[in-house]
């Protein structure tokens, strides 16, 4: 909360959430409109860490597979070093954040070593 601000109340929160679920700009399917019901009610009641685990599992189990169904280059083992090395580094964030610095780098340096000597732009040139 910042310098000044009164804490809102969870009937103020709820009448919102109501207003926006019910609001025609809201373009969500009854499933989500539920999820988003849940979360708020969980957040409300001092619920987050099973709602911060769910989401997790929801990152793990459904955009994973769909990552990686896109054909990843990137072996395992650069991953796997990722995980390892931003998971003590940066915690949770670090978890997901190695892996991905990692590739990205693992990808440039591939892209790099395969250039042909005439593929890349004279320096200063036009």
């Amino acid at each position: 909360m910042g310098w000044g601000e009164q804490p809102v109340s969870s009937d103020a929160i709820r009448a919102d959430l109501v207003h926006v679920l019910a609001s025609p700009h809201f373009d969500a399917s009854e499933r989500n409109r539920h999820f988003l019901s849940y979360v708020v009610e969980e957040a409300l009641a001092g619920r987050t860490d099973r709602t911060k685990a769910c989401t997790i599992a929801l990152i793990d189990n459904v955009l994973k597979p769909f990552v990686l169904s896109r054909g990843l280059s990137t072996p395992m083992l650069v991953i796997l070093t990722g995980v390892i090395g931003g998971a003590p580094t940066h915690g949770l964030i670090g978890l997901f954040l190695g892996p991905m610095i990692l590739t990205v780098f693992y990808e440039l340096v591939v892209a790099w070593t395969r250039l042909e000597p005439g593929d890349a732009a004279a320096p200063g040139g036009s």
